[in-house]
């Protein structure tokens, strides 16, 4: 691993980017990962286009008997086995997936769409069905798309609260007609939805507390006045809502939570260009407050990075396919001495560069080394890959004839300062660490 590029530091805390995992090719729609940071779950649309298909397309005569089925595909991966399942296809023909969520707590997912053939097929758009890990369905329920709808998994436990709103009315000079408030209702993996409980307003902000509590925030607008903000408890068994004080994480449900130890942002070719010196879309992960050389790049041709919720993995697309790379959290010190580590692996490299190109040089010169205050950048430069590997390099021997170097093993041709030491090359060519007494 490179400290360099394959850790971030962040606060007092140091995370270390694995290598990465493939999921699944292009074209990616959707990305949902779970709560505990352990699943994946991805909308793809596929196609098996194959040369001759494309062929036919660009030269305009396609034959349609040789055109693909287009799918979209629920397709999961798994951080535990670090596996890829796809547990459902679906012909275009057929419907569209809309969404996908998980259920926490279990390997099932949420998944929104609408069916245009078939027995699922009903006057009623949108369908809401329960999705488990061995591609199995149960149905929750049709919902017209005249009347809108939310489903909202919590993420500490599974159960799934299901928002229904009514629908939109206007007057005849446009306003808006006064409306029923919305209901809620609950299902789990076992697809059982519960009877309705009406909200107590309009207005209703859900918000799953990690008391386990589902809680709504009532906002009533009054006239030149503030809203009037009221918290509601609803308690599923007694089938209400009830007012209660503000949950105990109130800061997160209004969107105000402590600051992230990481974030990943997605940058365009100018920005990156900016910030990294690519001149390309890029994926970066960092501190909240990081500066531009302390950017970890994940991929210097791709987007739509996306943190997990516990900050142990990153998804991104790289050229267009959706990979994954694992995060751990390291001790700080084990970060910093496996940096100095590598800087001092790139210091000893450095030197051994530049030792090679005064031996090199020596050898088109009669077998001479330079003398002490010679251009080493005009001498050296057409023997090495990167001229400015001379920088830092402190030049110490005298000069003259290798012939007569007694112990070339022994005798310093210059070094490099690096962290508690030097990297010191010999004449011979080898170069050691030396520590600082």
């Amino acid at each position: 691993m490179d400290p360099q590029r394959d850790f971030v530091l962040s606060g007092k805390n140091a995370y270390m980017l694995l290598p990465q995992d493939f999921v699944c090719g292009p074209t990616i729609q959707e990305v949902a990962w779970s709560a505990d940071g352990e699943k994946l779950a991805a909308i793809r649309m596929y196609a098996d286009l194959t040369p001759a298909m494309m062929s036919e397309v660009l030269t305009g005569k396609p034959d349609e008997r040789h055109m693909p089925d287009f799918e979209q595909q629920i397709i999961t991966w798994s951080a535990v086995t670090r596996k890829t399942t796809t547990l459902m296809r679906m012909k275009a023909n057929r419907g569209q997936i809309r969404s996908v969520q998980w259920i926490s707590g279990s390997s099932s997912l949420v998944v929104e769409a609408v069916f245009t053939e078939g027995p699922e097929s009903t006057r009623n758009p949108s369908s809401v069905f329960v999705l488990s890990s061995s591609g199995k369905t149960i149905n929750i329920g049709q919902f017209d798309d005249s009347k809108p709808f939310e489903v909202n998994p919590s993420p500490y436990k599974p159960v799934v609260a299901l928002i229904e709103h009514p629908p939109y009315i206007s007057t005849r000079d446009g306003a808006p007609a006064p409306m029923d408030p919305p209901t809620m209702r609950f299902f789990g993996t076992e697809g059982a939805l519960s009877e309705a409980i009406k909200m107590p307003g309009q207005t209703c902000i859900p918000f799953w507390s990690s008391n386990l509590q589902m809680y709504v925030l009532h906002i009533e607008r009054v006239p030149k006045k503030p809203s009037k903000r009221t918290w509601y408890v609803v308690d599923r068994r007694a089938m209400k809502v009830t007012p209660s004080p503000a949950p105990p994480d109130e800061i997160s449900a209004i969107g105000k939570g402590n600051a992230p130890d990481l974030v990943v942002q997605d940058m365009s070719a100018t920005l990156s260009l900016k910030k990294t010196g690519v001149n390309a879309p890029s994926v970066v992960i960092s501190a909240p407050d990081a500066k531009e050389n302390e950017l970890s790049v994940l991929t210097t041709d791709g987007n739509r990075g996306e943190l997990s919720p516990k900050n142990n993995a990153v998804s991104y697309l790289n050229q267009g396919s959706l990979v994954v790379r694992s995060i751990v959290k390291v001790p700080l010190e084990a970060y910093l001495k496996a940096k100095e580590s590598a800087l001092k692996t790139r210091l000893l490299n450095q030197a051994k560069q530049v030792a090679l190109a005064f031996i090199m040089n020596a050898r088109d010169m009669d077998d001479k080394l330079p003398l002490q205050g010679s251009n080493l950048d005009q001498l050296l430069g057409p023997y090495l890959k990167d001229p400015s590997l001379l920088s830092g390099f402190k030049y110490t021997f005298a000069g003259g004839e290798m012939t007569k170097i007694e112990e070339p093993a022994s005798t310093i041709l210059g070094y490099i300062d690096g962290p508690g030491g030097r990297a010191v090359a010999y004449t011979d060519g080898h170069c050691k660490w030396i520590n600082n007494p």
